[in-house]
């Protein structure tokens, strides 16, 4: 089904689907077998481009969900780039709270990133965690399991527009 999408996808492992030799990762060649899917695979990050689109992304994929591991650690800004968007799994902490759960990511993490856009995912509920200038968000996910009535079943849809900033809608999959 990804590969009938007429645009460019990026798969970023996360915490049901670690990246390791024996996942789906592992097994399959996605690029070679669906020209327009990208996996992130490098646990210390990587950059992917798309010059037709003005836009750099950066991900790094969760290996090994412990509290030593930071989404958002390693960060390359690249300003020649229109649209900078950040990829990452983990929970958010605001400034100063210690971690009690795996893969932190920081308000100061987002704020001090330089990025237009960073796509969140591990929790199930759509949430807004923006940091100064940065746009950050949780897109939930698309079925209605989680969280306060109201706030599951969505996705995130973003807009980038021409003042270099994100315009994210959450949008309900499901109707109630």
């Amino acid at each position: 089904e990804l590969g009938r999408l007429m645009c460019p996808v990026i798969i970023l492992p996360g915490k049901h689907d670690c990246y390791d030799n024996n996942s789906i990762y592992g097994r399959v060649n996605f690029p070679e077998t669906l020209n327009n899917v990208r996996v992130i695979s490098k646990s210390h990050g990587e950059v992917l481009e798309y010059p037709a689109l003005d836009t750099v992304v950066w991900g790094s994929a969760l290996v090994d969900h412990t509290l030593n591991y930071r989404p958002l650690t390693g960060l390359p800004i690249d300003k020649e780039a229109r649209w900078q968007i950040g990829l990452g799994h983990g929970f958010f902490f605001n400034d100063g709270m210690t971690p009690e759960r795996s893969s932190p990511i920081f308000a100061s993490d987002i704020r001090s990133s330089g990025l237009n856009y960073i796509a969140l995912g591990h929790c199930h509920v759509f949430s807004d965690v923006s940091q100064g200038d940065v746009a950050a968000f949780y897109s939930g996910a698309p079925i209605a399991l989680w969280g306060p009535q109201g706030r599951d079943g969505h996705v995130a849809l973003v807009e980038f527009n021409g003042k270099r900033k994100a315009d994210v809608i959450p949008t309900r999959i499901l109707q109630p």
